[in-house]
């Protein structure tokens, strides 16, 4: 079962608002369109400094991230600085934003951020 999809219709509600604000572009698919061009072609390290640096982008990271420390932590699994599923151990369960953002896991908020892009396939 994908769980990521039961948190979609609230990333999808909280685009909406965004460009319903002024200077925003008009839609929710253009919105996820720049984003993805934005990132396209760049090293990792350098697409999670562009969506750290922008609010919304990473707003919508971090509340990916929480989704997915909840779904680990609803099986059990606690941090350790390595990860051992056998264990139920994850090096990426690291609650404080800011904290997991500092961390050698940062690289990683890209797969948080590829669950927000995933709305453009259901936009088009």
């Amino acid at each position: 079962m994908d769980y990521q999809a039961f948190h979609q219709p609230i990333k999808k509600m909280l685009l909406d608002k965004i460009t319903e604000l002024p200077d925003q572009v008009d839609s929710k698919a253009d919105l996820l369109k720049d984003w993805r061009e934005n990132l396209e072609g760049k090293p990792v390290a350098e697409q999670v400094d562009i969506i750290e640096a922008n609010a919304v982008m990473n707003f919508l990271t971090a509340l990916e991230h929480e989704r997915w420390n909840h779904f680990y932590f609803m099986r059990h699994f606690v941090f350790n600085d390595e990860k051992n599923l056998e264990n139920y151990q994850h090096d990426c369960l690291i609650t404080n934003w800011s904290d997991f953002m500092s961390s050698k896991q940062r690289d990683k908020a890209i797969y948080d951020f590829l669950s927000v892009l995933d709305l453009e396939k259901e936009e088009e």
